[in-house]
């Protein structure tokens, strides 16, 4: 197959992908709500106002990549039906390094307990899931537009990867002083279910100015628990357990205070922890250098399928590769989330947001700005304007409908890329059933 084609296809599955499904786990929008499993996620010393909430089934998921969309992608032809690829202008606006990932997070059951305003108590059962690659743009230039452009240069291609899913039990307590700050910790218990990553990412290609050689260099490590990859036929196993004997513990930690004029201000720190894999771990290194001269057109067509295949095999017999087994630590990835608030009245609150986590070997910021309405306690509407991953179209809206002891939300951060998903580079959704009884006491 023609390489530049299989590039092509990549590429598009990618931005097809992105923009309608689910990084670290952004919740902007959702961090303005007032009340609920919402609010709750991203403000461990938040207070409900119910004596007893109860959340059944509440679900996130998020996508995004910082590369490109499928819009930059495939061009409209003037006045025609018909489109022209544009690669080349996609790879030029790529930044360095690049970044594709996935959250998903299903919160089984939670349970809040309020018997005093200054007091409040929590437990939650959830499954998360995060999936994140970070490429370079030299890795598609090359695969694309060929080594050309870069003689007589050493240039980095390898990508880095993280694949994981956990279960996360957690346990929490808020307590309010009688000046109005709240402090809260969530000590959480992780059991970890798969992984798959990258551990140190090394792949360096040269090209000699004179003879056009091209030379490879890699010292590239992964290590994975339940999931096995077999080098003889290059295929992946999985091993599915609903719980393993991979431990891990995190924790969470917050503080709130509410400050004259009904500004209120708020910081919580997340997902701070580990995971202890065990269960089936193992470590894969490739590593080793090798030189490539290339054939001619006419060299490739009389050659027949065998040949080029002995070829391919010598080439590979110049690189090392190992595995064995070998217990390891992951390190959760942790967010801070700081926000201000104010209450302009009983109809409307505005606020804003700083939002940080680590993708990987990068730091990715977010900021947003949120309006809210509250109708009557009975619905808030929500509108939220940010800017992340490059972009600065990120437009949110958020339901929260209250009847009785009900409580039925849903959100996204990213309200666009559901109207016109071939111009996005990423998208969220979350939903939720809860209920609230009983009023907490003074």
């Amino acid at each position: 197959m023609n390489l530049r084609y299989l590039c092509l296809g990549i590429c598009l599955l990618i931005s097809w992908a992105c923009p309608v499904e689910i990084a670290a786990q952004r919740m902007l929008g959702s961090h303005f709500v007032q009340q609920g499993w919402a609010a709750y996620q991203t403000r461990p010393a938040y207070h409900s106002p119910n004596i007893i909430s109860v959340g059944l089934l509440r679900g996130y998921g998020s996508a995004t990549h910082s590369g490109f969309s499928y819009e930059e992608v495939l061009i409209p032809k003037p006045e025609s039906d018909s489109f022209y690829l544009d690669l080349d202008g996609a790879i030029e606006q790529m930044g360095a390094q690049n970044a594709l990932g996935t959250d998903a997070r299903m919160d089984w059951l939670t349970v809040g307990i309020s018997p005093h305003s200054m007091l409040g108590l929590y437990v939650g059962v959830s499954t998360r899931q995060q999936n994140y690659l970070t490429y370079p743009k030299a890795l598609v230039g090359m695969l694309w537009q060929g080594n050309s452009q870069w003689l007589g240069d050493r240039f980095a291609i390898a990508p880095d990867f993280r694949s994981l899913m956990y279960h996360e039990v957690a346990a929490g307590l808020s307590i309010k002083t009688l000046s109005e700050v709240s402090f809260g910790f969530r000590a959480k218990y992780l059991n970890g279910l798969s992984n798959f990553e990258s551990t140190y990412s090394e792949l360096l290609v040269s090209t000699d100015p004179q003879t056009y050689e091209i030379g490879f260099e890699a010292d590239y490590a992964v290590r994975s628990s339940m999931i096995r990859f077999n080098s003889a036929d290059t295929s992946f196993g999985y091993t599915f357990a609903p719980f393993t004997s991979n431990h891990g513990f995190a924790m969470d930690f917050g503080i709130e205070a509410q400050l004259p004029n009904d500004v209120s201000i708020s910081a919580g720190f997340l997902d701070l922890g580990f995971i202890n894999w065990k269960q089936d771990a193992r470590y894969y290194h490739v590593h080793g250098s090798m030189n490539f001269k290339g054939l001619t057109v006419s060299e490739l067509i009389n050659q027949d399928s065998a040949t080029v295949m002995e070829i391919v095999d010598s080439l590979i017999s110049q690189i090392e590769f190992d595995e064995g087994t070998a217990v390891y630590t992951t390190y959760t990835q942790g967010q801070l989330y700081a926000s201000m608030n104010r209450k302009i009245n009983d109809f409307f609150t505005a606020g804003g947001l700083v939002h940080i986590f680590r993708r990987g070997p990068q730091v990715s910021p977010a900021f947003a700005l949120n309006g809210t309405f509250h109708l009557k306690d009975r619905l808030n509407v929500g509108l939220t304007y940010s800017i992340h991953d490059r972009r600065y179209d990120h437009v949110g809206l958020s339901l929260l409908v209250m009847a009785g002891p009900v409580r039925m939300f849903v959100m996204s951060d990213d309200v666009i890329s559901w109207l016109a998903p071939y111009q996005a580079q990423s998208a969220n959704f979350q939903f939720g059933l809860e209920f609230g009884f009983g009023e907490v006491p003074d």
